[in-house]
């Protein structure tokens, strides 16, 4: 497996854009709050740790891990099951703590979230253009809420051409890096529940984005 974490830079003199809807009750001014979960069918679970991606990129840094081989019969990975699951859970947990501690330097900015239902909307539109299932949707509380989502698919290689689109779809940058969120994280995983991409961004300190791939023909996104 490999995991790369790269830099995303802002568009010259790019401009945040007003978007509809806001959540100003969301608005989080300290301690911890429960986050809320839904899962596919649209049910609430109990907040839990997810159990499925997750990664950060810090300024101007590429890094790159490699790991052991296996992988289903019908798709040989680089990396095993196991593997595919630990990589992405420790790179989650590093993008949400690079997330929180740019909420610590820069409490004070206001990103245009969109509303829940309204995303919600978008991401269910989005998913079905792009043959995707919606699994789940986790709301973090910080200053404002980021959201996590988890879509499956078996089409490996459709969904790594497809989850930037969808990720434009629902946080949408018109003519610019600027997007609706301080943060975002979306996870690709298979009919098994096992993950094979994961993209994500945090922007409220500055601006960074990543991207891991259970196998190097899957990336998203270019990188050296």
């Amino acid at each position: 497996m490999v995991l790369a974490l790269a830099l995303v830079p802002p568009a010259a003199g790019a401009e945040e854009e007003p978007r509809a809807g806001d959540d100003d009750h969301d608005r989080h001014d300290g301690g911890d709050q429960q986050d809320d979960v839904q899962r596919r069918g649209g049910e609430h679970a109990a907040s839990v740790p997810s159990a499925s991606m997750k990664l950060v990129a810090t300024a101007a840094v590429l890094l790159v891990v490699a790991t052991g081989c296996g992988g289903r019969a019908e798709r040989q990975f680089q990396t095993d099951d196991a593997h595919a699951r630990s990589a992405v859970t420790s790179g989650h947990r590093q993008w949400f703590e690079e997330v929180r501690r740019d909420a610590r330097l820069d409490p004070t900015r206001r990103f245009p979230n969109l509303s829940r239902p309204a995303f919600e909307r978008r991401l269910r539109a989005g998913a079905a253009r792009y043959d995707l299932t919606v699994e789940s949707i986790v709301w973090r509380r910080v200053v404002q809420s980021v959201p996590e989502v988890v879509v499956s698919s078996d089409d490996y290689d459709a969904a790594a051409r497809n989850l930037p689109r969808l990720m434009d779809a629902i946080d949408p940058p018109p003519r610019s890096n600027s997007r609706a969120f301080e943060a975002i994280y979306i996870e690709a995983v298979d009919s098994h529940g096992v993950p094979y991409i994961a993209i994500f961004d945090a922007l409220r300190d500055h601006v960074m984005g990543g991207e891991w791939a259970r196998d190097e023909s899957l990336y998203p996104f270019p990188h050296g």
